[in-house]
């Protein structure tokens, strides 16, 4: 109970905080620590020093011994106690040393130290051998223990008194004690322990092994000299023996260094302060010189202020006399006023028949569109089923099924053929009917199958489609193709779709257009690929009036995208093809909107400003979906910057991937079907009409039709839309039913218009579940009446659409419907109402929005300074210039520069939010200064920058995106003109303006494009903070500077990720401005010194080589 009661975090919390101090107890901790260091064997200190081990002080109490080994051993030591007023207290007084409030016998998960010091501990637990069984576990390497020897007359807060008969040599089989030494303090002065103190050393066994120590590094035993002291169990040599006197002397000796060491660090430390006291009065002399300054100017200023008044009243005097003058010119212009209203009413007059001439070419042009839509739709139609045709030709079962069809017709045939041998008979005879039989059956049996040739190309239209083939740089580009300015105020937008353009008009269409419309340029990336070996694309400009164009790209064998991944060669084939692409676009800022999965292995590369992916339906949904395909469409709803569902149900979906989701509903065009065509569809019997128009496929629910065909027999069920599920011959056998087939998106107001009621007979499935029905926006645009099925996406609509739960609601509520007609104009005000709120107009303005308010990566870039303020200028205004596209903050570290830096850079941080200054008093080195800006920068992504650069137009972002797009990337650097390794280019630019031009020329084509390497050389070096945390700080063993970054690069390479350059960021670097100014003697033995380093950590250092000396290796080889 005694011992539960000493060693209780309360008893000691008491001690600390009442009567530890006026006992002693902080000179205690430090005499002990002196004891300890006396006794220390030289080998130990310098094991722990050399191999930079770390250490834990256990029972540090308030940190006075902690303190006193730190500074006389040069330890890296924690100091660690269960009272949490003792560490309070040291972390007080000794800020610089670390402590921590834990208590080891609680057995804490922490990771060990390489050291556990114990200083007068185990003494107070009845069972201190068991005591250290627990505590070494936290110690790699060895276990040092100082404790009372041979205690007579045992203190009261004593459990144990130690003497040899119960120290063990191997207090277990992983522990072995290596070294001892007993020190007798009765007689030292000051003294606190009137006795003899033990030093006991342990190594684990296993560690022991491997050092091969000799008995000049152990003691374990003192051998008996002749006329000596006895073993360690014997007092110390008797007073004024000569071994005595020796002993003495050397403790006396210890003990007068260990003051002398004490009073010259508190001289050090005086000495400091008086300098920083010189250095505030030499600045306060300068701030009243400054006053003065001041106070002249401002006697000038009043000086001048005088003179300016008198001209003033001088500029006055004249300004009247203007002012007169212009009185008369006003007077003669009201007359002509008056000339001038007579001339405004005819132009108004002219203007009016102006815009009813405006008008009247807008309809002609209207109406042009809708016939060359009508012919679009009427040629891919016939492609569309020609190469369904030549598909079903090319089946085993056509050709299985030949005889079938000979039989079939054969009776029709042989009909055909006896007429025509009685005809050859009236006219030629017998030899006339041989010779004609013989023609009919070789006609027949010999003559393949023709149909016209499909190429799978749209056919050339004046409006725009051109083939571009490859070419090296653009301005080998043919002339017909004009290059757009490189800068605009909008992005562009790349639609990488999941349909044709020319297939049925739905929301990838509607989003491209009003994209357009809204004043980007929008490029409409077909899902058709042009089968061709080589590398381009074709350009085809929709809309004359709009910069809109489908680009078709050429992959070899056309792949479709819906039932497999990219190969390979694909990927490698598109990506080329849009390299050309961009070339002939003229570059710039973008948007990429994904719709399908398949684009991810590309849409990801081209350094959009933006990747959306635009989550349409739940394609799980359809059961047909490879797996793969699936996959690849997880990863795109990850990556994506920007995640958008159509439904409430994709929005849960889609969470499931991205923190990133945006809900933008479908819509629809409103203009489209707010009015009534010229012309709509009327029943000849003049039936009720209930109608639908979409797609027929396996998500309608044919039974649920085929029983409002039977409830409702006088009326007619319309069906409009491309059937292709079989549900024409489903419900043949109703009279009622009828089916148009597929028609253009411009034909579909002629029949909404004759629908009396609007229906959605969809299955309810999991594909159904998270749609949001287009029709229904259209439906209501027109302001008809509406049944749906019970879908979650119908709850938007309230109750402007009547919603069924079952097959018998569905049909009540259509009866309803009718009854309520005709429909009133409130109610058809109302549908309306909602259908212009919900326009393709406004869901683009949703993305707009939504792309705008995306978090930004935030990046800090440390910029390193030592004079060179000039170049630092050029450095810090490309950063605010170019570093778009990302939440910038800079952090300046400036190391004593002598040129005026300091005072220009604190004037410049003083405006800047975002910017920090740190001014090292000394030159901290390279990896010192970068180390104080790395710890103050508070970025998702750190940069390490020289002073010596200027950066280019949207470095940041690419680099970011970059480690967004490779995972393991580790550590990534730029292009530029002067490095020693594969990161250096060649260029011909002359000055900083021209240098711009070039870069874009340079990266450009090489969009999200990088290579491995071995070194990023750290004058422009991007990091992810877990790259940070994981590698720490730059090593400050290579002093002013060379081989950090090799040092660095190789600790991310041991962690297992990867070094990389960028080829489409280039940073302009002038190579070494401050070291330069060091001279090539000292450079060059710097260098050297370096290198010594270098090699003693990681080996034989391999030179920086250029690209001419090795090839240059490709991502996919570690992506």
């Amino acid at each position: 109970m005694r011992q539960n009661i000493i060693n209780s975090n309360t008893y000691w919390d008491q001690r600390f905080r009442q009567d530890w101090e006026s006992n002693g107890g902080r000179e205690q901790s430090r005499f002990f620590a002196e004891v300890a260091i006396g006794a220390m064997p030289q080998w130990l200190a310098n094991e722990i020093k050399w191999n930079k081990l770390t250490v834990c002080d256990w029972g540090c109490a308030q940190g006075d011994g902690t303190e006193t080994l730190a500074q006389f051993l040069s330890w890296d030591i924690t100091g660690v106690d269960f009272s949490r007023s003792a560490i309070e207290a040291a972390q007080q007084r000794y800020g610089r040393i670390r402590f921590l409030q834990e208590n080891l016998l609680d057995k804490p998960m922490r990771p060990r130290f390489d050291v556990l010091f114990s200083s007068n501990t185990l003494e107070h637990f009845a069972n201190p051998w068991e005591v250290f069984e627990q505590v070494a576990e936290y110690a790699a390497r060895f276990v040092v223990l100082l404790l009372p020897y041979r205690e007579v007359a045992r203190h009261a807060e004593h459990e144990v008194s130690f003497d040899s008969r119960n120290i063990p040599v191997a207090p277990n089989p992983a522990w072995s004690l290596v070294y001892h030494s007993v020190v007798d303090t009765r007689r030292w002065e000051p003294s606190f322990w009137p006795g003899e103190q033990i030093l006991l050393v342990f190594a684990r066994t296993g560690w022991l092994a491997q050092r091969r120590f000799s008995l000049a590094d152990l003691t374990l035993y003192q051998m008996r000299q002749p006329g000596s002291a006895t073993t360690v169990d014997t007092p110390q040599n008797s007073p004024g023996s000569e071994a005595y006197t020796q002993h003495v002397n050397e403790r006396l000796h210890a003990v007068l260094s260990t003051k002398e060491a004490r009073h010259a660090r508190e001289l050090e430390i005086a000495c400091d302060e008086l300098m920083r006291e010189k250095a505030r009065a030499d600045e306060l002399d300068i701030q009243l010189n400054g006053e003065r300054i001041r106070g002249a100017a401002a006697d000038q200023r009043a000086e001048a202020a005088e003179h300016q008044a008198t001209a003033r009243q001088e500029q006055l005097a004249e300004l009247q006399l203007r002012m007169s003058a212009q009185q008369t010119q006003l007077d003669a212009a009201r007359d002509q006023a008056k000339l001038v209203v007579a001339l405004q009413d005819a132009v108004d007059h002219e203007r009016e028949n102006g815009r009813q001439l405006e008008e009247e070419k807008a309809r002609v042009v209207a109406t042009a569109q809708q016939v060359e839509e009508r012919l679009h739709f009427l040629q891919y139609r016939e492609r569309a089923l020609t190469t369904e045709i030549q598909t079903l030709l090319a089946t085993r079962s056509w050709r299985l099924t030949a005889p079938l069809r000979v039989l079939r017709g054969s009776p029709n045939w042989m009909k055909n053929r006896l007429r025509d041998v009685n005809y050859a008979y009236v006219h030629g005879g017998v030899r006339h009917v041989v010779g004609r039989c013989a023609g009919y059956f070789f006609k027949h049996f010999k003559s393949p199958v023709r149909l016209p040739a499909f190429s799978g190309v749209p056919p050339t239209v004046s409006s725009g489609v051109a083939e571009i083939t490859p070419v090296s740089i653009a301005a080998d580009l043919p002339p017909q193709f004009h290059r757009p300015a490189a800068e605009r105020a909008l992005a562009d937008v790349f639609v990488f779709s999941i349909i044709d353009w020319h297939f049925r008009i739905q929301r990838p269409q509607h989003l491209a257009r009003e994209f357009a419309r809204a004043g980007h340029r929008v490029y409409f990336f077909s899902n058709h690929f042009v089968d061709a070996k080589e590398p381009g694309f074709s350009v085809e400009h929709l809309d004359p009036s709009l910069p809109l164009y489908q680009i078709k790209l050429k992959v070899s064998g056309a792949p479709a995208i819906y039932f497999s991944v990219p190969g390979q060669q694909a990927i490698e084939q598109i990506l080329e093809g849009l390299r050309l692409f961009r070339e002939w676009n003229g570059g710039g800022r973008s948007y990429a909107l994904v719709q399908h999965g398949y684009w991810m292995p590309v849409a990801t590369r081209l350094q959009a400003d933006c990747v959306t992916y635009d989550c349409m339906d739940h394609h799980e949904g359809f059961g047909n979906v490879p797996r793969e395909l699936l996959e690849m469409e997880e990863a795109m709803m990850k990556r994506a910057d920007l995640l958008v569902a159509t439904s409430s149900w994709l929005e849960g979906h889609a969470r499931r991937y991205n923190p990133r989701v945006e809900v933008i509903r479908n819509a629809g065009q409103y203009e489209d079907f707010c009015h009534p065509p010229g012309e709509c569809f009327a029943d000849p019997q003049g039936r009720r009409v209930i109608g639908y128009y979409g797609a027929i496929a396996e998500w309608f629910d044919v039974e649920l039709v085929a029983r409002v065909a039977e409830a409702f027999p006088d009326a007619l069920v319309l069906l409009v839309g491309a059937d292709t599920a079989g549900v024409g011959t489903k419900l043949r056998s109703f009279a009622n039913v009828e089916m148009t087939g597929e028609v253009p998106y411009a034909r579909l107001p002629y029949y909404l218009y004759g629908f009396d009621i609007c229906m959605l007979p969809f299955r309810v499935m999991p594909l159904t579940l998270a749609t949001n029905p287009v029709k229904v926006y259209e439906y209501l645009g027109a302001g008809r009446s509406v049944v749906s099925v019970d879908l979650p996406e119908m709850t938007q609509f309230g109750d402007l659409v009547r919603v069924a739960g079952t097959p018998e609601a569905f049909l009540e509520q259509i009866r309803s419907a009718i009854e309520a007609l005709p429909d009133s104009e409130e109610e058809t005000s109302r549908r309306k109402a909602f259908a212009a709120g919900q326009t393709w107009g406004h869901r683009v303005a949703s993305f707009r929005s939504a792309i705008e308010a995306l978090p930004r990566a935030k990046v800090s870039v440390i910029v390193l300074t030592y004079n060179n303020l000039a170049l630092t200028k050029d450095c810090l205004e490309s950063l605010e210039q170019h570093s778009n596209g990302v939440d910038l903050e800079i952090v300046v570290v400036d190391n004593a520069s002598t040129d005026g830096s300091g005072e220009y850079l604190s004037s410049w941080a003083a405006s800047r939010p975002a910017a920090k200054v740190i001014l090292n008093a000394e030159n901290l080195g390279f990896a010192g200064g970068n180390n104080a800006g790395l710890a103050a920068a508070t970025g998702d992504y750190l940069v390490i920058l020289n002073n010596d650069t200027v950066v280019t137009r949207d470095w940041a972002r690419r680099m970011v995106n970059h480690f967004r797009n490779h995972p393991r990337l580790g550590i990534l650097g730029p292009l530029t003109n002067n490095i020693g390794n594969e990161a250096k280019v060649q260029t011909h630019y002359t000055n900083l303006e021209s240098m711009h031009s070039e870069a874009a020329l340079l990266t450009g084509p090489n969009l999200g494009a990088l290579f491995e390497l071995d070194t990023v050389a750290f004058f422009c070096a991007m990091l992810p903070r877990s790259t940070y945390e994981l590698c720490g700080s730059l090593c400050e063993d290579y002093g002013r500077g060379f081989f950090e970054d090799d040092d660095y690069c190789r600790r991310v390479q041991a962690a297992g990720l990867v070094v990389a350059c960028a080829e489409d960021v280039f940073v302009h670097h002038h190579l070494s401005a401050s070291f330069n100014k060091l001279g090539e003697e000292r450079k060059r033995a710097l260098l050297e010194t370096n290198r010594a380093i270098y090699e003693a950590k990681w080996g034989p250092w391999r030179p920086h080589q250029y690209r001419s000396q090795r090839a240059r290796r490709n991502w996919r080889t570690f992506a």
